[in-house]
């Protein structure tokens, strides 16, 4: 599905879906207001109007469909538009919603086009509820994360209740140690407040396990100063008044190099227990690494697209590794898991999607000779007066030269 993997991505193009049926969208669009009654009167010039509440939204989706399959593809979306009732609408910038296919949609072939299918259609925004507003992408993306964190300590519990009691303590006694140095040593770069989290010893039971790797990623969590809501994950945890110098995509850094590491260790694993427990810390911290996400502050749109890919690439190693446990005593767990992976990434993409149509696009300049850092941003942002400091500030940022006010020759990275 062309939502697991960007390798495959058009240049310009952004994944969508209907139904399951994904496809790339060109274009789209979204009609909303509100209903509105227009009252005339002989011989009063002003009009009366009544208010009848929210107009459904109406999205025109462009959308194409790319590959050696297409026929077969174009045949399952017809299918999906001749169903009956709302279906699910994976927009590109909104994110899920349900939606109604109020009128035909047209799917057209070209002979000019080789294995390529077109259509478009006309989608009417279906409200589950009365008067349910539209939940924000980034409400979503949050409330994947809990589910997953919550799956995750599930997952870790397990072994408790299917796994013989020696065999049991050997394997968390060894999942733990792993666990522990991993964030004692550099690579881990753990603080001093994560050290503090982290048990002296090897614990012996899933109960402790679980308590502690999610104990971890809570300070991590804690320790950023620009999180607007550490709640969000750790309602009980309260904010540093200290600042720590963890910014939220440090942060979030830090917990996608671990979630790789238990990732990696859970795949070599000795037994299908430590695998299992190995496998519960890496969800956790990777759920949590994909809620830091919200609060990040990209400059450009190609730093969330290097992001959103970075994530999804984490995503699909994890479940690849996730796979071992769905023939065995653990499938029904490593299943949900499963799926809420999928709905966190998906999460994932359609906020990101979303917040790439607000930042600006970077540009690549190449000089002949060096260039003063100033000048050149009088020359990008003089239009406006305003903008020429922060522009200054921006490109001495992404290229980071050995002195503020000297940019020397080659290639010089901007945004506009």
């Amino acid at each position: 599905m062309i939502f697991d993997s960007f390798d495959n991505t058009l240049p310009g193009l952004l994944p969508a879906s209907f139904r399951g049926i994904p496809f790339f969208v060109p274009d789209a669009s979204t009609e909303v207001g509100r209903r509105v009654a227009e009252h005339l009167f002989p011989g009063i010039d002003p009009a009366a109007y009544d208010d009848f509440g929210l107009s459904p939204e109406l999205i025109d989706i462009e959308g194409m469909i790319v590959g050696d399959d297409y026929i077969l593809q174009a045949q399952l979306l017809r299918a999906a538009f001749n169903t009956a009732g709302p279906g699910t609408l994976i927009h590109p910038w909104f994110g899920p919603m349900s939606v109604i296919l109020e009128q035909p949609a047209e799917i057209s072939f070209s002979a000019y086009e080789l294995r390529v299918v077109r259509f478009s259609a006309t989608f009417k925004r279906h409200q589950t509820g009365l008067l349910s507003g539209f939940t924000p992408t980034a409400s979503l993306l949050m409330a994947a994360a809990l589910s997953l964190v919550s799956l995750a300590t599930s997952l870790a519990l397990l072994p408790s209740k299917h796994t013989l009691s020696r065999l049991r303590i050997d394997a968390t006694q060894r999942a733990s140690k792993q666990v522990i140095n991993y964030w004692n040593t550099s690579t881990g770069q753990a603080s001093a407040q994560i050290k503090e989290a982290l048990p002296g010893a090897p614990v012996s039971s899933p109960q402790a396990f679980a308590g502690s790797f999610s104990a971890v990623t809570d300070v991590i969590v804690e320790l950023v100063d620009d999180l607007s809501n550490p709640s969000a994950i750790a309602p009980a945890a309260e904010a540093h008044s200290i600042s720590s110098g963890l910014n939220a995509q440090k942060a979030l850094d830090l917990l996608t190099s671990a979630s790789s590491r238990f990732n990696v260790l859970a795949k070599d694993a000795p037994s299908q227990s430590d695998t299992v427990l190995l496998l519960g810390a890496a969800a956790d911290a990777l759920a949590k690494a994909a809620h830091l996400s919200v609060y990040l502050d990209h400059g450009s749109r190609i730093d969330a697209l290097t992001l959103r890919d970075s994530l999804v690439q984490r995503f699909d190693t994890f479940t690849e590794t996730l796979g071992q446990l769905y023939d065995g005593t653990f499938a029904a767990i490593a299943s949900e898991i499963g799926r809420s992976c999928q709905d966190l990434r998906l999460a994932l993409i359609a906020d990101i999607n979303e917040t790439i149509g607000r930042l600006p696009v970077a540009q690549t300049l190449v000089t002949e000779r060096p260039t003063d850092a100033f000048q050149l941003a009088n020359h990008l942002y003089g239009d406006n007066a305003a903008a020429i400091e922060d522009g200054y500030l921006t490109i001495i940022a992404r290229n980071r030269p050995r002195h503020p006010a000297y940019l020397p020759a080659g290639r010089i990275e901007v945004t506009r």
